[in-house]
Formats: C-alpha cells, sequence, structure tokens
C-alpha cells in the first residue's frame, strides 16, 4: 500500500478506488493484511462521503459458479465429486451454495437479481461500450480480456436508479466518483428494463443509457 503521511484526500480516494477493485472492505483489508490505518467503520463512512453504493450479492463471483457447474454437465458427475477433483483452494462458492444454484436453475427459477447496462454515446448510436472482463478463470467460459456489458448484482427490491448507480460507478466511471463529479444527469428518473436475461438463478435487468456531452469513458476494473 501506498505510504500516506497523513489520512487527508488522496487517502480516501485511494480506499475508494480499493473498495470498487476488490468489492468489499473485508476484502481489502484482507488483501492488505488487515494493516491499515483506519477502522471498518471510518472505511465505511469515507465510502458515504463519496457517494458509493455498497456491493450486492454474495463475495462468490458468478464465473466460479457457472465454471464448477459447467464440469457437472461436461462430466455427468456429482457436484460433490467435481468439487473434490476440480475446485481450486482459493475457490469462495460453497456447495452448498451450488446446489442451491442448480436446484433453481433446473427449475427455471430465480432467486437473485442483476443489472445490465447497454450503454450508448448520443453521437455513435451504433455503437455500445463495451470493457474487458477480468473475472474470468475458466477457460471453458472465456478467456480473460473478454468482452462484456457493464454488469453486476443488485439487491431484489431496491430502486432500479440505485441499481444503474452501482453499475455506473463499479464498471464505468470509478475516476469521476473519486473526483466528486459523478454524471448523475444519465441515469433516467424512471428507468425501465429494455429486457430480462437469466443466467443460472439471476434474473438480470437490462437498461440503455445514454451519454450526453461526455467522452466515451474507459472502465477501470
Amino acid at each position: 500500500m501506498p505510504h500516506f503521511v497523513d489520512k487527508g484526500q488522496n487517502f480516501e480516494k485511494y480506499l475508494v478506488s480499493e473498495y470498487f477493485k476488490h468489492g468489499s472492505i473485508n476484502k481489502v483489508f484482507y488483501f492488505h493484511h488487515f494493516d491499515l490505518p483506519i477502522s471498518y467503520a471510518g472505511y465505511d463512512r469515507v465510502l458515504t462521503k463519496y457517494g458509493v453504493i455498497k456491493s450486492a450479492g454474495p463475495n462468490s463471483k458468478l464465473t466460479e459458479s457457472l465454471g464448477i457447474l459447467s464440469l457437472v454437465a461436461d462430466y455427468k458427475l456429482s457436484l460433490e465429486k467435481i468439487y473434490e477433483r476440480y475446485a481450486s483452494p482459493g475457490l469462495l462458492v460453497s456447495t452448498n451454495t451450488l446446489h442451491r444454484i442448480l436446484h433453481y436453475t433446473r427449475l427455471g427459477l430465480t432467486r437473485r437479481q442483476g443489472t445490465a447496462l447497454i450503454i450508448t454515446h448520443h453521437n455513435k448510436p451504433n455503437m455500445y461500450l463495451v470493457g474487458k472482463d477480468q473475472s474470468l478463470t475458466n477457460t471453458a467460459l472465456g478467456q480473460k480480456g473478454n468482452l462484456s456489458l457493464p454488469m453486476g448484482h443488485s439487491k431484489i427490491g431496491e430502486n432500479p436508479r440505485e441499481s444503474i448507480l452501482r453499475v455506473l460507478q463499479q464498471e464505468v466511471f470509478t475516476n469521476l466518483v473519486m473526483e466528486n463529479s459523478f454524471p448523475f444527469h444519465l441515469i433516467p428518473d424512471h428507468p425501465k428494463p429494455l429486457m430480462y436475461i437469466n443466467i443460472a438463478d439471476i434474473r438480470v435487468s437490462v437498461y440503455h443509457i445514454e451519454l450526453d456531452g461526455l467522452p466515451s469513458p474507459v472502465p477501470e476494473y
């Protein structure tokens, strides 16, 4: 971690950046071996100060779950045997969680929610913004760096504006969050999904966002 003589604005921006990079306060502390000159409560206050919408969903990545489930489908073995043979030591998702995902997927039901964004520029309506997915670790699902729409987990029952804001903060305008210049006007007052997509046990709402008068951003993470 960079050395900070005082816990001023640069340190706060660093904390916000680390939160976006790792996804939770716990993961940031773990990454830095719990050696940060700030408390959990203090960290949370910094995120609130910068208007950060907290992450939603499980600590494990969806790609981890899909990786294991794809092996179950390929090898026709039980989930327990696949997990024992192929799960990496750092895998966060548990067999109980995988059983729940598999159960709901087989029934064609969803129990969690997500948000994806189709982002266009007013000067280039036939083009849309994509990022390079850095979360893929299983080559059966794709290569790290494959193109992906900005998306993320959402909380059940939350305002769609908050769901959209979370994705924009975490995937698109991270630098503007740290500069306190986030373009809130881009989010419609009453957003309505273009479509819904079911991915395993997650129902993903897809929204359209148009960039107006802003340069096309480059996702940071």
